[in-house]
């Protein structure tokens, strides 16, 4: 996408000039998380740097690119899933172990995020106001409202000071996890024309790809059919406006394979543990929002699909060859046997020259 003067219209760029190359792309840079596994999982000592350097640089693309729109949610999944990985290869054992770092990890992060979200804010919104009035007139506030000593503390200080920091970072984070869940109750009341997407919401993805090739917009949004506008609706929401009353037998469904992956992933880590990594975000995610639907977490879950079955297929592939040289070793020791070694063979002709 081009880079605009603001983070704003940057943003808008993402809806309007992505190709089907582009959401092609988008999935493979995932595989930059992939590489990195395999790099930890290897534990050779003889690994090159190289390795880590591209490993790493596909790994902070999608990170650099929240930052370019202003986005929070490729910095958050991207450190989550990289903390996960690194956990289950057993990488960075003395730091990610370590309750002091991963406190002052957490504290960097938060700020990080607070820091995006006064800019954007501040640059996209319009306020005249003060940016504690921000946090009140802001969408998420309409449902989860900011108690009024907060706001008149933060009005009186101007948001100056190490207390009003730390307000300003609490009272966000506090309405991003609680909002969601008001939402998930509104929007069941909300779904009155009975549209269901079908499958249109999760396969968001890919359906996007096919608009992109055709030109015709064939996607579900699920907004234009009742869904509530907040930052975020929790995975169930969306689940209901997918499948309806067939939303409980597709949850089940969906813990039945993050179930199987994780039971693939320990006998097979090479192949299953990226997708087991991002499945278990999901999981802790559910009450807030489905990371698997858009942004990063969207290419994601696609590009470790995708690396799957190419695993599998390449591993097909390897033992066909290897029950070929099975197959070939004896009758070619059984030549061997026959006809003597080649320097008897070279006798053998010489004697019969001379002969």
């Amino acid at each position: 996408f081009a880079l605009e003067e603001t983070y704003e219209q940057t943003r808008d760029t993402i809806n309007t000039n992505v190709s089907a190359l582009g959401y092609i792309g988008g999935a493979g840079f995932s595989f930059g998380f992939i590489a990195l596994t395999l790099v930890w999982l290897a534990r050779s000592d003889g690994r090159r740097p190289i390795l880590y350097a591209l490993a790493g640089i596909l790994v902070a693309y999608p990170m650099a690119e929240g930052i370019l729109i202003a986005s929070r949610s490729p910095i958050l999944y991207t450190a989550i899933i990289l903390f996960l990985l690194a956990r289950f290869t057993g990488a960075f054992r003395s730091l990610l172990r370590s309750p002091t770092f991963l406190m002052f990890g957490g504290l960097v992060l938060l700020s990080i995020f607070q820091i995006i979200y006064e800019i954007r804010t501040l640059e996209g919104g319009g306020y005249e106001e003060l940016l504690t009035e921000a946090y009140r007139l802001a969408g998420m506030a309409v449902y989860a409202a900011p108690p009024r000593w907060i706001v008149n503390y933060l009005t009186e200080s101007d948001g100056s000071g190490i207390v009003a920091k730390l307000l300003n970072v609490w009272v966000h984070t506090e309405q991003h996890l609680t909002h969601s869940w008001i939402v998930y109750c509104v929007d069941f009341d909300n779904l009155l024309d009975g549209v269901l997407g079908w499958g249109g919401i999760h396969l968001n993805m890919p359906l996007r790809v096919v608009s992109a090739m055709t030109g015709d917009n064939i996607s579900y949004n699920p907004f234009e059919h009742g869904m509530d506008e907040g930052m975020y609706a929790t995975a169930l929401s969306y689940v209901y406006y997918d499948f309806g009353p067939f939303g409980p037998l597709f949850a089940a469904l969906f813990g039945f394979a993050v179930t199987w992956v994780h039971a693939r992933a320990l006998e097979l880590p090479e192949r299953w543990l990226p997708l087991h990594a991002l499945l278990s975000v999901t999981c802790v995610m559910v009450m807030v929002e489905n990371p698997l639907l858009g942004g990063l977490g969207g290419f994601a879950i696609w590009g470790f699909l995708l690396y799957a079955f190419l695993h599998f297929v390449v591993s097909i592939i390897s033992r066909s060859d290897s029950a070929l040289d099975d197959a070939r070793a004896p009758a070619e020791k059984r030549d061997l046997q026959n006809s003597g070694t080649p320097e008897m063979q070279r006798s053998e002709e010489h004697t019969s020259e001379l002969q």
